[in-house]
């Protein structure tokens, strides 16, 4: 067919094809062989023309692409030949003029015609992204046309995530934009993209929950990972605290000085999150370093949490591993729970406990109208001379106890711990106490 149109039957040319092209396949059939048209510039204007007006549009591009004109003339001349929202016939052109050269027109024409073919040079080509210009609108389609095709399949590189970036903070500040709304409902979660602080601030409100929700459980799940370092931005802090979520990050990692950096950073975690996952740990098999545990008592300790102490103190009788969180946050601890763990070894110092003081705290619970009750004082060694009239029984034990203990009275720890075992024989503070003595 071509030979004929070239040769003798030139003349016939319009007539030939017209009866040669009676379907698309032959059409397209046609195209894929179009010879070399420069040295016949009449023959291929006739049939471009030719071709426009039937509307053989993979034709029209091939032979516009087989002639001496620059690529943006051939380019431009398809497009203006083209119906609106027809395509057919670009992707020859892409083919024929490499994916480089084509999407460096495709972004200088920006005709919304070639957003798929300009698409597909950057599949064919990733490096190309890094002609990406949020500001300008073909540009913004392009990427909204990538999500919407391949989602972030070729975004993953520091380029595409720089990409993504640029996008969102191109698009945050118009109202409605619907390249906000693609990406949301490909991805919400922008933790693993370069954003600037300030954006947080500015994401619609029809997706704002959504991605602070996605972005600070991302953020969350890659620092307790030892993949990131922690928000600063204060409108993604309420959801990155949020106690649920972090409950729940925190039972999917093992990374245990990750996890304890996380409640050392931020006070908002309470003390209930605090040892439902002391609690998590020590009943799994994870092997809790010295530095964590002693991290933990520490943070116990500059909490003031007591309750935390508490617990702690009877995991650690199961767990030896969190001896250290013990030792450092011990002194928040009750004297009696402190009397009981001295007993049996979890804790060293016996010098440390006031036993005087126990017993005085004892003795209100015991005997709330004093020491005098029952002769308690008299047994002990007492005289009866030494309890005058108090007000209250509070009153009577911190006075009796406090001369007591400087030696006033012939009233000793052992003596009157002794004598108040002779009242309550099964009491088991009272019995610890009174181990304790005989210990020392």
């Amino acid at each position: 067919m071509w030979a004929w149109v070239q040769g003798e039957l030139r003349a016939y040319s319009e007539r030939l094809l017209t009866l040669y092209v009676t379907d698309s396949e032959r059409q397209i059939a046609l195209a894929d062989e179009t010879p070399d048209l420069t040295a016949n510039p009449e023959l291929s204007n006739r049939l471009a023309e030719v071709s426009r007006e039937k509307k053989w549009f993979d034709l029209h591009a091939a032979v516009l692409s087989h002639r001496s004109d620059s690529h943006q003339s051939v380019v431009t001349a398809h497009l203006n030949a083209l119906p609106q929202n027809d395509m057919r016939g670009i992707e020859r052109l892409r083919t024929s003029f490499g994916s480089r050269e084509f999407f460096n027109l495709s972004t200088k024409l920006k005709d919304v015609r070639l957003v798929d073919a300009a698409m597909k040079c950057l599949a064919d080509a990733p490096e190309l992204w890094a002609k990406y210009d949020a500001q300008e609108a073909f540009f913004r389609l392009l990427f909204m046309q990538w999500l919407q095709t391949f989602g972030f399949t070729g975004l993953e590189s520091e380029m595409g995530r720089s990409v993504l970036a640029k996008s969102i903070e191109a698009a945050i500040d118009t109202p409605d934009n619907p390249l906000i709304s693609c990406i949301v409902s490909v991805q919400p979660d922008w933790s693993s993209w370069p954003l600037r602080p300030n954006i947080w601030g500015k994401i619609p409100s029809l997706h704002r929950d959504t991605v602070l929700q996605s972005t600070a459980n991302g953020l969350l799940a890659k620092f307790l990972d030892g993949k990131a370092s922690l928000p600063e931005s204060k409108d993604l802090l309420p959801y990155f605290v949020e106690e649920t979520n972090v409950r729940a990050a925190l039972g999917r990692t093992s990374n245990l000085v990750a996890s304890i950096e996380l409640f050392e950073r931020f006070p908002e975690l309470s003390e209930r999150l605090l040892m439902s996952w002391i609690r998590s740990i020590s009943h799994s098999g994870n092997e809790i370093s010295f530095t964590v545990a002693r991290r933990i008592g520490d943070l116990i300790l500059s909490r003031k949490w007591s309750s935390a102490a508490d617990e702690l103190s009877r995991l650690a009788e199961n767990r030896r591993e969190l001896r250290p969180a013990l030792d450092a946050s011990r002194s928040l601890l009750g004297t009696m729970r402190r009397i009981q763990l001295l007993l049996i070894g979890l804790l060293a110092g016996k010098d440390e406990i006031d036993l005087w003081s126990a017993l005085e705290k004892l003795g209100l619970h015991l005997y709330p109208y004093g020491p005098g009750a029952d002769d308690l004082w008299q047994r002990a060694g007492g005289e009866v001379s030494d309890l005058r009239r108090f007000s209250t029984g509070r009153e009577a034990w911190s006075t009796v106890i406090a001369q007591a203990r400087v030696g006033r009275y012939q009233v000793t720890l052992g003596s009157l711990t002794n004598a108040m075992l002779e009242d309550f024989p099964y009491n088991d503070d009272l019995k610890m106490i009174a181990r304790l003595i005989n210990e020392r």
